[in-house]
């Protein structure tokens, strides 16, 4: 037992841990790091991350329903050590995801995503299924040949194109959001953000508000049927909790994690079905297994890897005190491979019948574009498969990103016979 005044001992990640968080090799394969966090540092505090990690199934769940682990206020306590060299950009940067509905509480959290979702109900975006699916042929059309890149010439592309045509932005303006989105993104990507990141995401997110403020007024003037249009509608309802910054950030929100995450998850899914060539060629034998082969997809390498929080107050988790203040990084991706949830949990089995998992989060903050992410992965894959049936991956040529919050091949080089 502690004595009076001493220091309290804090469970930290083993050394070797925490330099395998740190390792191009956790980028390529973070499981295997996980499973050892559960076995030997389930609830720990990571140098690396800057912030507790929890990689146990049951105490993601937890720390996700506690509503003393905040959304709201994390990213400005994240940023303001850094305020006093640049307060623009801190200020501007905190103000915007003020108003984001993943940093939200409730019960601000609550109007605005009840308002927020009506068009991202199940039948709205099965509404979506033919442009999504015209979508996909126009880029499949364009990448005919011996060779592609799955992630540059199609996973990529799909998503910003998808979230484009939605929200009314022109198709030859659609590019320019991924090297915004990128910098935005790579503040908050690894551990304690930086000047220099912080200025560059600064800078970008800027850009982004200033193009999508324009087309927010433009819409005004003259309606169309696009989603930007509908959101404006729905906020001039009397009551609407979205005000004209509500509109705006959230814009902002659904085409930065709109697109990165659902082209992350869907260059993940290629990626592992061709190194499992018993499961793929089950889709490719049964194309309507692949609904609930995605769940098994989003369980087995989803692409968001963690859903972080920050401790209002002490919070007990597995006997481990998390102080109020510190940052907590809910590993879902770990809790995804959770073998006391998941039996064989790093088997990939696409007839697996899924039991929750967690790659879109859990209760309040479950993420508002499942749905429609869904719907693009089931698309791609059916049309991808029947297009090239005799697709090919060579493992040595895998590019992946250096961002691990958000787990994605930068390149998958494919041959076709």
């Amino acid at each position: 037992m502690d004595t009076v005044g001493a220091p309290r001992r804090i469970p930290t990640v083993p050394p070797a841990l925490e330099l395998e968080l740190a390792s191009d090799a956790f980028l390529a394969d973070p499981y295997p790091t996980y499973g050892r966090l559960r076995a030997q540092a389930p609830v720990a505090w990571s140098e690396t991350q800057y912030s507790w990690v929890l990689t146990r199934y049951d105490d993601i769940m937890a720390a996700l329903k506690d509503p003393r682990m905040s959304n709201a206020g994390r990213m400005r306590a994240l940023l303001e050590p850094l305020a006093e060299g640049d307060r623009w950009s801190v200020d501007l940067i905190a103000d915007h995801y003020d108003s984001t509905l993943p940093f939200m509480n409730p019960p601000r959290h609550t109007g605005v995503k009840t308002t927020l979702q009506k068009p991202f109900t199940t039948r709205s975006v099965q509404a979506l299924r033919p442009d999504v699916e015209e979508l996909v042929d126009e880029l499949l059309d364009e990448m005919d040949g011996d060779s592609h890149d799955l992630m540059t010439q199609f996973a990529t592309l799909l998503p910003i194109n998808v979230i484009g045509r939605m929200l009314g932005v022109p198709a030859p303006d659609r590019a320019q959001f991924r090297p915004w989105t990128n910098r935005i993104f790579a503040i908050f990507s690894g551990g304690m953000p930086t000047m220099e990141k912080v200025q560059a995401g600064a800078q970008s997110l800027f850009e982004m508000r200033t193009y999508l403020r324009a087309l927010i007024e433009e819409r005004r003037r003259g309606p169309r049927e696009d989603l930007v249009s509908e959101l404006i509608r729905i906020s001039q309802a009397d009551g609407s909790p979205l005000t004209n910054e509500v509109v705006l950030a959230n814009c902002v929100t659904l085409y930065t994690a709109g697109h990165e995450t659902t082209s992350g998850f869907i260059g993940n899914a290629f990626l592992a079905l061709f190194r499992h060539p018993e499961q793929l060629q089950r889709l490719r034998d049964d194309p309507e297994l692949i609904p609930d082969a995605v769940e098994e997809l989003l369980r087995y390498d989803t692409s968001v890897q963690k859903a972080w929080r920050l401790a209002t107050e002490d919070v007990e988790i597995s006997g481990v005190t998390i102080p109020a203040g510190d940052r907590v990084s809910a590993m879902v991706a770990a809790a995804n491979r959770d073998p006391g949830h998941f039996p064989d949990p790093d088997r990939l089995d696409i007839g697996r019948k899924i039991d929750r998992h967690l790659a879109f989060g859990h209760g309040t903050h479950f993420c508002l574009g499942a749905m429609l992410a869904r719907l693009e992965t089931v698309v791609a894959i059916t049309a991808y498969l029947r297009r090239f049936p005799s697709a090919r991956y060579d493992e040595d040529v895998l590019v992946w990103g250096r961002d691990v919050s958000f787990r994605s091949l930068l390149a998958l080089p494919v041959q076709v016979d």
